[in-house]
């Protein structure tokens, strides 16, 4: 298999300060800077705001109402109830939504506690492995993120298709070939089956959600 390196490298701009209503436009960087200098920590809300999660939703254009709020200190711990899922089937159809129905399902979610802040968040980034030199096959990012940018519509499809990916890296990091290439640094591929893992751990529980409001 042909290879290419990467460096990765991580810059952590200033975060933006808390805000209410729909996100404009002007904000989209400042949010995905401060939504990815915190994407390793718990829930901080002058970090992690609704404003902020609008705007990665809505990819910078703006036009989402954030009159939902999204509980930052949800630890995620809770399991949909019957009654839940019943309720939010008939609100929501997760193969069809749209920005402003995403956003609202996940603030419903989390409002809940079957969904964390920090997974809200999660979902939206693509974190960079530590400083170092990492070898990844030809086509792929040198990130585990799909790189292709936010979209809603069919979110079963969508992160299905987010997962699976994540799956193919976290193999190929945990494949004979990587560690043959990555021998002279031994914790290469540990280092990077570590930052694979926190991507794909919120999006199969975002994923895992979504399969149960299924119609």
């Amino acid at each position: 298999m042909l290879i290419e390196t990467a460096t990765a490298v991580r810059s952590t701009p200033p975060s933006p300060a808390p805000a209410r209503g729909s996100a404009p436009a002007g904000d989209f960087q400042a949010a995905l800077a401060a939504a990815e200098q915190t994407a390793s920590t718990p829930p901080i809300p002058s970090h992690w705001n609704d404003t902020a999660l609008a705007t990665l939703i809505s990819g910078g254009r703006g036009g989402i109402s954030t009159e939902k709020a999204v509980n930052w200190y949800s630890k995620g711990d809770k399991e949909l109830t019957a009654e839940d899922i019943a309720r939010l089937k008939e609100q929501y159809d997760v193969t069809d939504l749209s920005p402003q129905g995403y956003y609202d399902l996940v603030a419903d979610l989390t409002q809940l506690e079957v969904l964390s802040g920090a997974d809200c968040m999660g979902v939206h980034l693509a974190t960079a492995p530590p400083p170092g030199r990492y070898f990844v096959p030809v086509g792929y990012s040198s990130f585990s993120g799909n790189g292709h940018g936010f979209r809603t519509g069919n979110m079963i499809q969508r992160f299905t298709d987010a997962v699976d990916v994540l799956m193919e890296h976290l193999a190929w990091a945990d494949s004979a070939e990587y560690r043959s290439l990555s021998r002279t640094d031994p914790g290469s591929a540990q280092k990077l089956q570590a930052t694979i893992q926190k991507d794909l751990t919120p999006r199969q529980r975002m994923l895992e959600l979504l399969t149960q409001l299924q119609r």
